[in-house]
């Protein structure tokens, strides 16, 4: 089931001035003139290219009964408001009130989407749930993903991205968590914030949003633990891979390609995941779990079947050389995880890294890039790099090959590379380095 209500029963949230019939009832809520449907209400969202009121007569063709805009035409059913993006918001504030559903929000630098994906999962055997799709992780996003929510879900988990000081609050005002999860905070997004300490304040206004109600999970065994810990906060459970912490696992071990087993509240894991990092993402998401009552025995079940998530250190084997796509995005956190974990890895061939841009770092981007190229220099054979961001930082590093275009990057890597090879892809997403992925398939599957 979809909300739905009258023009007359959302105008008393939304304080706006109807126009037609205000007894009209819609049936699910859209801002897409091109997908909506028959009886649902379009919301008229403004973008920097465009004015969402110019798409009203094609919603209107499409089939929907009323509209929500800045300016309405007066021969339609609608309500004038003075910001559809608020009143969006509004409408998502309004609809996560009538859900019974447990709802976990997750933010942090890096791994919110994998504790996202993960507990997502083992949602879906223990009931109706949902979770936002894609990456709807802001302000529409995450409006659209409780929109969207079956009013009889048991279960929700909403990420909760933020570039910008001061994005994270009005999400949770809407999402309204009962379970909040910090993943970490590192060197990301930095361009917009002065410190880490502005960082964490904002990626703690998740948990602090909730006020008197709900429990906050966080990382208890990182560099910035003890600020998070400082935080006035609601009930507080830690996590980590420590034993000092409140979640952690037992006789963790890995095997040859770093795939990790563990034990966690006496249930046996193992994780078709790699390395140490995405060992914390699944603590993260279990110890909600198991806060959320779910049974962790079937839990296990669910997880051994789970490969991983988009572009996010997903594995596979093209004629005969081991390619790792973690192409979706970067930091300085993300990239050493990424790199610690091939290194770990037993092959008989080499360890390359092909390395994009990490982006949006400000002042903090040439040490962040510096300590990428130290730290990989320590673990891997061959480091391939591309960006002005590592053009200096690169210089003189014998195992180190920087390029300043995709082809020539390319055609170097093919040429060096053998079969039995292990190579990891890993960049921001501007350094679009699934290109360069993808071509090395079709160059060496041609080889075949």
């Amino acid at each position: 089931m979809k909300p739905q209500a009258t023009l007359i029963d959302i105008n008393k949230i939304l304080h706006g001035k109807i126009y037609g019939d205000g007894d009209v009832s819609f049936c699910g809520i859209s801002t897409d003139s091109r997908s909506i449907k028959s009886g649902m209400l379009f919301v008229a969202l403004n973008g920097k290219k465009f004015k969402g009121s110019d798409f009203i007569e094609m919603a209107l063709r499409n089939g929907a009964v009323a509209v929500i805009a800045q300016d309405v035409d007066y021969l339609c059913n609608g309500i004038k408001v003075k910001d559809t993006l608020l009143a969006y918001q509004a409408l998502a504030l309004w609809y996560r009130q009538q859900l019974d559903a447990q709802i976990v929000a997750v933010t942090g630098s890096c791994g919110k989407t994998s504790v996202k994906e993960i507990l997502a999962t083992i949602m879906l055997n223990n009931g109706v749930s949902f979770k936002n799709q894609a990456n709807f992780n802001n302000q529409i996003g995450v409006a659209k993903t409780l929109l969207e929510a079956p009013l009889n879900s048991v279960f929700g988990v909403v990420e909760a991205g933020t570039n910008h000081i001061g994005e994270i609050k009005p999400l949770a005002d809407i999402i309204k968590p009962n379970i909040s999860i910090i993943t970490n905070v590192g060197i990301s997004h930095t361009e917009h914030f002065a410190k880490i300490e502005d960082l964490i304040t904002e990626k703690m206004s998740l948990c602090t949003a909730m006020a008197d109600r709900g429990v906050s999970l966080l990382p208890g065994d990182i560099e910035y633990s003890d600020i998070f810990l400082s935080y006035p906060n609601n009930k507080i459970f830690t996590y980590g891979l420590d034993n000092t912490c409140d979640y952690y696992p037992d006789n963790l071990s890995f095997d040859n390609l770093s795939r990790p087993s563990f034990d966690f509240k006496g249930i046996h894991f193992k994780l078709n995941l790699y390395g140490t990092h995405s060992v914390r993402n699944a603590i993260a998401a279990l110890s909600a779990a198991d806060i959320l009552g779910i049974n962790l025995s079937n839990a296990s079940k669910t997880l051994i079947k789970y490969f991983g998530y988009d572009k996010r250190f997903l594995m596979c084997n093209t004629s005969g050389y081991t390619l790792i796509d973690d192409t979706y995005n970067a930091n300085l956190i993300s990239t050493i995880a990424s790199i610690k974990t091939l290194g770990l890895m037993q092959q008989s061939g080499k360890k390359i890294v092909v390395l994009g841009s990490m982006l949006e770092l400000g002042e903090n981007s040439d040490m962040a890039h510096q300590k990428v190229i130290d730290y990989a220099s320590k673990l891997v054979d061959i480091i391939y790099t591309i960006g002005y961001e590592y053009a200096n930082v690169a210089k003189g590093i014998d195992k180190v090959n920087h390029f300043t275009n995709q082809t020539d990057l390319l055609n170097t890597l093919i040429s060096n590379a053998d079969i039995e090879d292990i190579i990891l892809f890993k960049g921001s997403r501007g350094a679009k380095m699934e290109n360069i992925l993808e071509a090395f398939k079709i160059a060496v599957s041609k080889d075949d």
